[in-house]
């Protein structure tokens, strides 16, 4: 009878839990980890009860390191609100990977646990797709970010997008109008952030800025964990020292009284900005149980010296943006560029037409953005003019007035039609857009003669890279007033630097994968960037470079196209195939390129 009653009033506290903190109640009585045991909630992992609880917010964003327990929180909360029959639109970077979520982080647990196959089987429906999951009384869709016709016709309650750095950032744009139609709208954003301002970054800076405080057990002072506050203290560019330690463990010590504190102690989220809608919170492994503190430090020591992998140490572990001057245009870089330099860009657009080569790069956003070189004989790259056009008429009017031309490049994207207008009326204007790994100039047979198409592919991130060795190499002339340049609020410079600093080149990895790439990401505005680009890219273009192609398609012309492929296949591409450090090394003199 006794035990009857203790059974009565513990189902009576379940289902009270139940009803206050469902997704809490949901992940601590019948949710499994990847390695089918129970989810665990005690002293390693004490930051995540609160965010469990917080799920009824409708706008909620994380940046985060891997292996922080955020996967789990994001698939208990999706497995919830279907259940109670919201449509989930869960979005994953692209088709392959959401393939390999599903089956091993979503699938695997519906099968396991006996909760989640009662509510499968009184689910509404069933599907044989991978990614349309019937769940209770709702549905469960996961989809690619690089396919958007899968989720462009899905009405949604809530959105929920996984990696977001990872995502196709114009598809993802078109997500949140899938919550028109409902009463919900809950948006929830996690991911590793890559450079500062962008991605899950950019959200988390528009956001409550929430972070993890823990209190001093001696002094009483609250404090967010910092690696390089609370484990380590730099002494240079490449040493360190650790702040405490004993034989083979690492301690976080108290930044004010230097004691030793328990990183995983019970703290609380305190947000940045109490007026925000959007609840943004940042994770890291310092309070985290799955990694210890010596192996997060052997980590760090390994990657000093080395960008690539320092950067992925800021991502991964410290769950925080990264940002070095090896990999951007830096103010210091641009102001090198005025050494030398006599005259103003008034002066230079003035005298624009003494010039002998000339060479003219346009970006396409809002306006038209112009960069205007002229390559000296000396071989510097001097700017004469920058501008932005609103009209297209009036940038075909002022291209027409600068004599000596020899090439333009023009962004392809997004006005195809009025980028087609521009080179009918400019003759020495090519259209540019870019493609992964590849440099070609387009041809087009017209009967028994090859005809250039005015149009050229280039590496994104090789044109962009070749912009930034100019500034290191001081090849790059610049006014004296260059920082001025569209500064009309009297800031402490102008668009053109502005929209030169924004952007940083990272590696990204491919997801499952042992490989990856550079890729440059901007963190605002980067239309002169691009734009200096298409301007190199105009110097690039030479007649010897459009000969070889020429030649080429004559060589073409007799051959079978299995021929031409097996050709195209063995041929040396116009950029040389190279190394990332054989590239650096040629940036840096160390090496010729033979």
């Amino acid at each position: 009878m006794l035990a009857d009653m203790k059974e009565k009033r513990l189902d009576l506290r379940r289902e009270s839990f139940k009803q206050r903190k469902p997704r809490l109640w949901l992940a601590r009585f019948h949710h499994v980890n990847v390695h089918n045991k129970p989810m665990e909630f005690g002293d390693k992992y004490r930051f995540l009860i609160p965010l469990y609880n917080m799920m009824d917010e409708r706008d909620i964003c994380c940046e985060k390191s891997v292996q922080c327990g955020m996967s789990e929180w994001m698939i208990v909360s999706v497995l919830h609100e279907a259940s109670i029959g919201l449509r989930i639109l869960y979005v994953m970077p692209n088709i392959d990977l959401r393939g390999k979520f599903v089956k091993d982080r979503v699938d695997r647990p519906l099968k396991l646990v006996p909760y989640y196959v009662k509510l499968v089987k009184e689910s509404y429906g069933e599907s044989a797709a991978i990614g349309l999951k019937h769940f209770g009384k709702g549905l469960l869709n996961f989809v690619g970010s690089n396919s958007p016709a899968e989720f462009i016709s899905y009405p949604a309650d809530a959105l929920y997008i996984d990696e977001v750095d990872e995502c196709n950032q114009q598809n993802l744009e078109m997500a949140p109008d899938r919550l028109d139609a409902s009463d919900y709208k809950y948006e929830r954003r996690i991911g590793n952030p890559s450079v500062e301002n962008w991605g899950i970054d950019s959200h988390y800076l528009e956001s409550s800025q929430g972070k993890w405080n823990i209190r001093c057990h001696s002094c009483n002072h609250w404090q967010v964990l910092n690696f390089f506050k609370n484990v380590i203290e730099k002494t240079s560019d490449l040493t360190f020292r650790i702040l405490s330690e004993d034989d083979d463990e690492v301690y976080t010590i108290c930044t004010k009284c230097g004691v030793k504190i328990n990183r995983m102690k019970k703290g609380v989220w305190v947000d940045t900005f109490t007026n925000k809608d959007k609840k943004g919170r940042r994770v890291n492994q310092l309070f985290s149980a799955n990694v210890t503190m010596r192996k997060l430090v052997d980590q760090y020591s390994k990657a000093l010296g080395n960008a690539k992998k320092m950067q992925i140490f800021v991502n991964s572990k410290l769950g925080l943006p990264f940002s070095s001057s090896e990999n951007k245009i830096t103010y210091s870089l641009l102001k090198k560029a005025e050494a030398g330099s006599n005259y103003t860009l008034k002066d230079s657009s003035v005298y624009m037409n003494s010039f002998q080569r000339v060479y003219v790069g346009i970006d396409v956003g809002t306006y038209y953005y112009v960069i205007v070189r002229a390559v000296l004989s000396n071989g510097k790259r001097q700017l004469i003019d920058a501008k932005k056009i609103e009209a297209t008429q009036h940038l075909v009017n002022y291209l027409k007035k600068i004599r000596n031309t020899k090439y333009m490049v023009i962004d392809e994207h997004p006005e195809i039609r009025e980028v087609e207008k521009i080179k009918k009326s400019v003759p020495k204007m090519y259209s540019c857009n870019f493609h992964l790994g590849r440099t070609v100039l387009a041809l087009r047979k017209m009967r028994d003669k090859w005809k250039k198409e005015k149009r050229v592919t280039i590496d994104r991130t090789f044109i962009l890279d070749e912009v930034k060795a100019d500034f290191v190499r001081q090849i790059m002339l610049n006014p004296l007033d260059a920082k001025d340049i569209y500064n009309d609020s009297m800031e402490d410079y102008g668009e053109y630097f502005e929209q030169l600093l924004s952007s940083t080149r990272i590696f990204v990895e491919e997801a499952n994968q042992n490989r990856g790439r550079f890729e440059w990401r901007e963190s605002g505005p980067d239309h002169f960037f691009h734009a200096e680009a298409y301007c190199k890219l105009a110097e690039m273009v030479d007649p010897n470079i459009l000969q070889y192609y020429s030649d080429k398609g004559k060589e073409f012309g007799a051959k079978t196209k299995a021929e031409i492929t097996q050709e195209q296949r063995s041929k040396k591409e116009l950029v040389p195939t190279m190394t990332v450090e054989e590239k650096e090394a040629i940036d840096k003199g160390i090496m010729d390129i033979k």
